[in-house]
């Protein structure tokens, strides 16, 4: 679906759908137990909410452009510049980098169809669920969480920003460019209204959180289709979706339990679920529970250890190291990610509170 994830950074607005959390992806390698799979990112920088990039004269391409940059087809669809892609930050897949590249392949595993019965609309709703939508995600919480981070919030130019980005959601429903699923908007609200509250939340929480919102609209086009931009791609139920700047195609990601099949690579991306890592060294790459901390592990590669953890240098699974530590190898973070400018790891969470969410200015 058009709502898709996070990196450190890309930075492209964010909207009410789904974690989205970055739209630039850079191309990064993710580690894993005898190989590193490249992964499409956006850590968390496409993200939050309409209202930063709103009033900082950000914009979210919304509509199909022909080469010139004008947007093609209905006007009232594709002229307005939403703050973020998909009511939320953008996510893609995580930027944990790793060693080891190898060219993804199309992914064996198939998400499970999205729902074709009448529960999808074809009808487009009402304007009004954009009142109800702008203001789960700008609440009074959402003002506390931008302080808290010593920035700054403007309710009026959220609220704004978030309706003007639900009304051209609508647009493209209309259009036949996006689904409406009436049956997700109570849901897609109340993880909103919990999402702020929390202010940061582990990037795979962030993805099972906001699945209502990536079905409430959708995308129509299916996994390894052709993109230009992140709301014409499907999000299979329970995740997300975005397109990959590079390849230009469609990729889909959902989190998966224990003893799910799981990879990091080609256009249908399986994660597993907290707890757990993609064990690759059997013929099924399959979700089993991570080891705990103090436990022997086979290098910078092995992800045995689990999110947030690492194996160091003498075989043993710690704590990666926090947001801000120095670095100079994404193997010692916790979000298996040094940014090559700063030296520094960077944060495994979304961080709603911070001005790059897009819900907060500096």
């Amino acid at each position: 679906m058009a709502w898709a994830l996070l990196s450190p950074v890309r930075s492209t607005q964010a909207s009410f759908t789904s974690l989205d959390l970055l739209e630039s992806e850079d191309e990064m390698a993710l580690r894993s137990s005898k190989t590193s799979l490249s992964c499409s990112i956006g850590w968390v920088s496409v993200a939050v909410l309409a209202a930063c990039a709103y009033a900082c004269g950000g914009s979210v391409d919304t509509g199909d452009t022909t080469d010139s940059g004008t947007p093609s087809g209905d006007s009232s669809t594709d002229t307005t510049t939403p703050p973020f892609d998909s009511f939320g930050p953008d996510t893609a897949p995580p930027p944990f980098d790793g060693p080891l590249d190898v060219t993804p392949t199309d992914s064996p595993l198939p998400d499970s169809p999205p729902p074709t019965d009448a529960s999808i609309d074809t009808a487009p709703p009402d304007p009004s669920i954009c009142d109800g939508l702008a203001a789960a995600i700008c609440s009074s919480s959402t003002g506390t969480c931008c302080t808290s981070r010593g920035a700054t919030y403007d309710s009026s130019s959220c609220t704004a920003a978030e309706t003007a980005y639900c009304t051209s959601q609508i647009s493209l429903v209309k259009s036949g460019k996006l689904t409406y699923d009436p049956t997700q908007l109570d849901a897609c609200k109340a993880a909103w209204t919990s999402e702020v509250a929390k202010c940061s939340l582990f990037y795979i929480d962030w993805v099972k959180a906001n699945a209502p919102c990536n079905q409430l609209f959708n995308g129509t086009v299916a996994p390894g289709g052709a993109c230009t931009y992140d709301y014409q791609c499907q999000a299979a139920p329970g995740g997300s979706a975005y397109c990959n700047t590079t390849s230009k195609k469609c990729v889909s990601y959902v989190v998966v339990p224990a003893g799910a099949g799981c990879n990091y690579a080609g256009t249908s991306i399986h994660y597993c679920d907290d707890g757990y890592y993609c064990d690759q060294t059997s013929t099924t790459p399959t979700c089993k529970a991570q080891q705990p901390l103090g436990s022997s592990c086979d290098g910078p590669d092995d992800t045995s250890c689990g999110y947030l953890n690492v194996c160091d240098a003498s075989g043993t699974c710690v704590a990666g190291a926090a947001a801000g530590t120095a670095c100079t190898d994404s193997s010692t973070c916790s979000s298996w990610d040094c940014d090559p400018t700063t030296k520094k790891c960077t944060d495994p969470n979304v961080e709603l509170g911070d001005p790059s969410s897009g819900l907060c200015s500096p």
